[in-house]
């Protein structure tokens, strides 16, 4: 290990680490992890002489910085100590391909070696502008015993490339071994992985089934219990007539019956979709309107939906939309929710009444990450929902998404459609 190999080292670590976490860099500890870093340098380079203690202090130090620079939790901090260092590991063995091609002309092996750590931080700094944070978000959202297989496969090829390490001309001249032993074991890990992600989508599922589904045998029991009303409240109309002679509180009487009685009816089409969970969620916020007293209007059109997404995918979406509208509406605003379906896709319209126009530039907006047109102390945590909704609809062939803005009867209504 030359002097300038802990150096390089450690700025790839640094550019991978934040290529998987896309966090901002902390100047002040920048300059204080360079003075260690320089520090270690010396000591490997001038009082070690034995690999194996060198490269345990270089370890050491590598955590250090992943420490300081990323991740809060101890957990992450080894996870993304693996993932980096087997990443790097990986572009090492992808810049050896491509200094073994120029191998003939690079006789000096401290010049080859100087040479392969420029390639490897060269690739690094691609990894840090492209989505690969994507894969360290699925890695950190699985359960433990997924990390726990991963960080195992990741300390063995770790252990046998850092000993080949050790004699880079035997990594040169055994590359392909290498290269096959590593791509088996990140098959594995995908085969692994989709696994994982297979069995946390079915218990997604069925969670937000148990969720709802005490919501949805509410929404029976209030139709049941207002049918039985019925008969009660048809007698007390029929009776209306003989307790007073005034037409005017007559008028008023049936006014006040026919309001009261009109609640509960406004979610009875609900019933009548073959999806509880999506009708149970829809249900749950209607009665949160109501609470608001701010009235939400079904139409449902098509009984039977039927749609790409799954039914909690779908059911997430038009939560979110009805979300919006409700959180934008006032006391005594009404929301119209239409639900249509053909034999491949399923239609939602969601109105509601805003207090100014906005135009298609402004509207636009909505779906752009972290945009937030509510002014609450709060905002950080908003402008995600619509953003969400957006790149899952777009997973979709010929899914649809609208939104418009449009004047009616002296009133602006926002409108919301997907279709999928």
């Amino acid at each position: 290990m030359n002097f300038l190999s802990p150096l390089f080292e450690c700025m790839i670590i640094i550019f991978i680490s934040k290529a998987y976490t896309r966090r901002k860099l902390n100047i002040n500890k920048i300059i204080f992890l360079s003075i260690i870093v320089l520090i270690d340098m010396v000591t490997i380079n001038y009082l070690i002489h034995d690999k194996l203690i060198a490269m345990t202090l270089f370890g050491q130090l590598v955590f250090l910085i992943i420490c300081s620079l990323f991740e809060d939790r101890l957990f992450k901090k080894i996870l993304l100590l693996f993932i980096s260092t087997i990443t790097s590991l990986i572009l090492e063995i992808v810049s050896a391909i491509i200094v073994s091609i120029i191998h003939l002309a690079i006789q000096n092996p401290e010049i080859l070696e100087l040479t392969g750590n420029l390639v490897t931080i060269a690739l690094s700094l691609i990894l840090v502008f492209t989505p690969v944070y994507k894969i360290y978000n699925i890695i950190t959202s699985t359960r433990f015993s997924y990390k726990i297989a991963l960080i195992y496969s990741y300390f063995i090829v770790i252990s046998v490339i850092i000993i080949a390490k050790m004699n880079i001309q035997f990594l040169y001249r055994h590359i392909y071994v290498y290269i096959i032993f590593i791509m088996f074991l990140i098959l594995c890990n995908l085969l692994l992985l989709y696994y994982e992600r297979v069995i946390l989508a079915k218990e997604h599922e069925l969670q937000s089934y148990l969720k709802n589904q005490p919501i949805y045998e509410e929404l029976i029991k209030d139709i049941r219990s207002s049918q039985h009303e019925f008969s009660n409240r048809i007698q007390t109309l029929q009776l209306l007539c003989d307790s007073t002679d005034n037409l005017d509180d007559i008028r008023e009487k049936l006014h006040d019956y026919t309001n009261t009685y009109g609640k509960p009816l406004r979610s009875y089409p609900l019933l009548s979709i073959n999806m509880p969970l999506f009708a149970a969620a829809l249900y749950s916020l209607s009665i949160k309107a109501e609470a608001k007293d701010i009235i939400i209007n079904f139409d449902i059109i098509s009984e039977i939906l039927v749609s790409q997404a799954s039914e909690v995918l779908l059911t997430d979406l038009s939560c979110i939309l009805l979300q919006n509208a409700i959180d934008a509406s006032y006391p005594k605003d009404n929301i119209y929710v239409n639900i249509k379906s053909d034999n491949k896709y399923t239609e939602i319209e969601i109105r509601n009444p805003v207090l100014k126009y906005y135009s298609h530039e402004e509207t636009n907006k909505f779906f752009t990450y972290g945009y937030s047109s509510k002014n609450t102390a709060t905002t950080a945590s908003h402008g995600m929902g619509l953003y969400y909704l957006k790149k899952e609809i777009l997973k979709y062939n010929d899914s649809d998404l609208y939104v418009d803005c449009l004047e009616h009867e002296g009133r602006y209504w926002i409108i919301f459609k997907i279709k999928l």
